[in-house]
């Protein structure tokens, strides 16, 4: 019999990190093996219910801390409605698309905010001088999930949280001066009322509770380190702990045995002995970490991704049946993906391939760069040849049709949508950062590597691999044949020390 593990993160989004995407593949990859497994979130969300059946998530893969204390992991209940609101007597309702206003001759006394212009999402209320002073927030399921209650500033001062039943279960609030919300009361938990001071000691509980439903020590695997590492040291139960590092853990990826470390390896170093280990995807990142801090705790190159069986077994498309000289990236726009890059290869290659095009697939983290690249493409008079993509559930898709992946990234955890580009037959460029591309891509046989900002380098290879077809087909034949390298059951080999050494005992 094997003991439980819980996967951490903070929340499942309709458009979702690496990240989560790795915590879905593992998840898949545990169900495979018949090991019990669940996706942990630990943020509040009205909508995740309707992100996990993106997903095709069931309701007992995941567990939320808000559902988990609501009693509404697995509930299922019909939206609500405009008719099963009680509406103030004598007023007026006015109706601006998914908003419903209803005023007592020109005073406003409630807004009423709609999913899809048929089901609530919100309702705030107002005094007879205008003011918020209430919200009621609803899940996506039907049921009132929260209320606000708003101050003198229009600020939240107080939330309230409620079960599937209408009864009161959480509540959330400040005390004088403090900028967040630092303090937690459960209400009737068991019989009993439990009092917090912050969210992480909310969360310290919450994760005792679910251990003592177990026999046995349960696992931890902690993908976002950074909302729950104080939390996680301070059980009071046995638990297993590791934690993966999904990405750089110094400010300087260039120079990981000098930079400053961000704060998780400080805190790992100070919490040895509650570490049970720390897992990477890639193995020259965890010697980084050996050679510089020499923990204590053991260490596991455990690969972020797999590819499905279905991939695995999938037959080859020819270069010659894609879409011609089409290139992507896929990448959230972010600062760290250096997409900047990406557009200024693609110029090079343009002008000596007319007929190429880049397509950049993924959503934005940020406003400004997107900005800049869309006018940096304006600028380049590239914007037949261009495209910006939203986030897409269905990127087999568009790996199927590409003939060439470029990456320009300043640094990466892993590289998962390169990987992902190979095993599609995609031959992938990059720069050789840390960490990920130099273990993924074998340059001169499925790809090519380049120093950083090598921006000439890069587009060169390029439009040498599209100008001869027949040296792009067979790197492309080389991807497909190195796939097994990324397959389920060689990352299910790299968990078997885990797995074994916790059903044997520690």
């Amino acid at each position: 019999m094997f003991n439980l593990y819980y996967f951490i993160t903070s929340m499942l989004d309709y458009r979702i990190s690496g990240i989560e995407h790795a915590q879905l593949k593992r998840l898949a990859l545990f169900q495979k093996h018949k090991i019990p497994a669940k996706i942990l979130t630990m943020n509040y969300s009205t909508i995740q219910h309707q992100n996990m059946q993106t997903y095709k998530l069931r309701d007992v893969d995941l567990i939320n801390i808000f559902d988990y204390f609501q009693k509404a992991t697995n509930y299922r209940g019909q939206r609500a409605t405009l008719n099963d609101i009680q509406v103030p007597r004598a007023t007026q309702m006015r109706s601006e698309k998914n908003i419903y206003k209803f005023f007592n001759q020109d005073h406003l006394v409630m807004r009423v905010e709609m999913w899809q212009e048929q089901y609530i999402h919100q309702i705030t209320f107002y005094d007879r001088l205008d003011n918020p002073f209430q919200i009621d927030i609803y899940d996506e399921r039907g049921f009132l999930s929260q209320r606000q209650m708003l101050g003198f500033d229009n600020r939240v001062a107080q939330r309230l949280y409620y079960n599937v039943s209408g009864n009161l279960v959480l509540k959330a609030g400040f005390t004088a001066g403090a900028k967040k919300e630092n303090f937690f009361q459960l209400v009737d938990y068991k019989g009993a009322d439990y009092f917090f001071d912050s969210k992480q000691a909310l969360d310290t509980f919450f994760f005792d509770e679910l251990n003592r439903q177990n026999k046995e020590p349960t696992t931890f695997i902690v993908d976002r380190n950074f909302i729950v590492e104080t939390a996680i040291f301070n059980m009071k139960t046995a638990a297993r702990r590791f934690f993966y590092t999904h990405n750089i853990v110094v400010a300087d990826p260039n120079a990981p045995m000098t930079s400053k470390p961000y704060a998780t390896i400080p805190n790992y170093l100070a919490n040895q002995e509650k570490v049970t280990g720390l897992l990477s995807p890639t193995q020259h990142q965890l010697n980084d970490i050996k050679n510089r801090w020499h923990p204590t705790f053991k260490q596991y190159q455990v690969p972020v991704g797999s590819i499905s069986d279905q991939q695995l077994a999938a037959t080859p498309i020819l270069m010659a049946d894609r879409q011609p000289f089409k290139i992507i990236n896929v990448a959230r726009i972010h600062e760290q993906k250096r997409l900047e890059d990406t557009i200024t290869v693609f110029q090079k290659i343009h002008e000596q391939v007319p007929q190429a095009t880049l397509a950049l697939y993924g959503y934005v983290n940020d406003e400004e760069i997107a900005r800049k690249l869309q006018q940096q493409v304006k600028q380049l008079n590239l914007t037949a040849a261009v495209t910006f993509n939203d986030y897409t559930t269905d990127m087999a898709t568009v790996y199927d049709t590409t003939q060439l992946f470029i990456s320009t990234s300043r640094y990466e955890g892993y590289g998962l949508a390169i990987m992902e580009a190979l095993a599609h037959g995609v031959p992938a460029l990059s720069y050789d950062i840390n960490y990920g591309p130099n273990e993924i891509i074998r340059a001169g046989v499925d790809g090519y590597l380049f120093e950083q900002q090598d921006i000439t380098g890069m587009a060169d290879k390029a439009i040498q691999l599209l100008k001869a077809p027949k040296l792009l087909q067979t790197f492309s034949t080389h991807a497909y044949q190195g796939r097994t390298r990324f397959s389920a059951e060689q990352v299910w080999q790299a968990w078997q020390p885990i797995i074994t050494k916790q059903n044997g005992g520690q």
